[in-house]
């Protein structure tokens, strides 16, 4: 059994990506190959696909470190979102003993295992830290923790107190944070509360309840803009 995610990404030199479209693209497509029989024996690979050339990169494999589930299903969730940071593309995998981090070089055509900061092994999502490079954000009690990926390793960046942000239930069943989405382009983290969905904007501070929902364990953003033209600018 295969579990997918993957990015389109623009590959023309010299783009702003502000209006890149019909330009050269690539595709990077990245996967977890689960032996149902055997959930040690998982496997993950990507592979690039360049406009360009119109063709794939052979699969770069490796082991995910450990095994990925036992009970897997169609609709467990093993691979989540990805970023792209510099010239690698990161992913989160869940394994049975926690979440961790892929990295995948785009110009090597490499995959990387990286661990996550310390202590931190469940419902975490990769994140833009301020100066642009990698950041993991992850709910600790009631609070977000946010790490950014230095040279050294990972750094404590932010901790955002959300106790008198969103409503919060004391005693049982207590209040549950849960980290879901990033949307990357406004800076917004998505964390899921009593059935609630709540919006966190790292840039402002700002949280607003957004909707009821179920049992999400992941939101896939999808964020549109324009750029002002002159003629609008004046209007």
């Amino acid at each position: 059994m295969d579990h997918y995610t993957g990015a389109v990404l623009c590959a023309a030199d010299g783009c702003d990506h502000l209006d890149c479209r019909g330009g050269a693209f690539c595709v990077v497509l990245a996967a977890t190959t689960i032996n149902l029989n055997a959930a040690d024996e998982a496997h993950t690979w990507a592979t690039l696909y360049s406009s360009e050339t119109g063709d794939w990169t052979d699969p770069d494999m490796i082991h995910p470190g450990g095994p990925v589930t036992e009970d897997c299903s169609d609709e467990d969730l093993v691979m989540g979102p990805c970023l792209l940071v510099g010239d690698a593309l990161y992913f989160t995998m869940d394994l049975q003993y926690g979440r961790t981090i892929l990295s995948y070089d785009l110009d090597a055509g490499e995959l990387e295992l990286m661990n996550p900061p310390p202590l931190v092994r469940r419902d975490m999502i990769l994140v833009k830290a301020e100066a642009g490079g990698l950041g993991v954000a992850a709910a600790e009690g009631y609070s977000l923790h946010l790490w950014s990926w230095k040279a050294v390793g990972w750094e404590p960046w932010r901790a955002i107190d959300l106790e008198m942000m969103i409503p919060l239930t004391i005693g049982t069943p207590a209040t549950v944070l849960k980290v879901v989405g990033f949307a990357e382009m406004s800076r917004v983290v998505f964390v899921s509360a009593n059935g609630m969905i709540w919006t966190l904007n790292l840039n402002s501070g700002q949280v607003r309840q957004v909707r009821q929902t179920g049992n999400s364990s992941t939101i896939y953003p999808c964020e549109i803009f324009y750029t002002p033209t002159p003629a609008m600018e004046d209007a």
